[in-house]
């Protein structure tokens, strides 16, 4: 939207109605962002399919853990075995290993004081005077 076709607000009340417009939309487009989430989530955790299923059990994996998401990462493990650096990048970081981010989060548990610089984490115990040791 080009800021010619925007138009001033004129009173109190329009700009109520507007801000009330805006906020349900923002509303919606949050509900639909988790209904999206929720339904990736539904078809990850189901069953494989039969081919998938014979295929996660040649590699090894139980029935009870052969979901649709344990075929996904099958398939980007077996890419990566084939060279794909993608597909091992994706691998890496979906399992935590990614040494940028593990970097990022080290930086940032020093600033915030909850480890020193040798890398140990700083704890403090605090021990209320209960006057028992007299």
């Amino acid at each position: 939207m080009a800021a010619k076709d925007l138009i001033p607000v004129r009173t109190t009340e329009e700009a109520k109605k507007r801000g009330r417009n805006g906020g349900l939309k923002s509303a919606e487009k949050r509900r639909k962002k988790r209904e999206m989430a929720e339904t990736a989530k539904l078809f990850l955790d189901l069953a494989a399919s039969d081919k998938l299923q014979e295929n996660l059990e040649k590699l090894g994996i139980k029935k009870s853990e052969q979901t649709n998401q344990m075929a996904l990462i099958a398939r980007a493990f077996m890419e990566a075995m084939n060279g794909d650096i993608k597909a091992m990048e994706f691998l890496r970081d979906t399992a935590g290993y990614n040494p940028r981010l593990k970097v990022e989060e080290r930086m940032k548990a020093m600033e915030y004081g909850s480890l020193s610089e040798d890398g140990i984490q700083k704890v403090e115990i605090y021990i209320p005077d209960n006057n028992r040791d007299k």
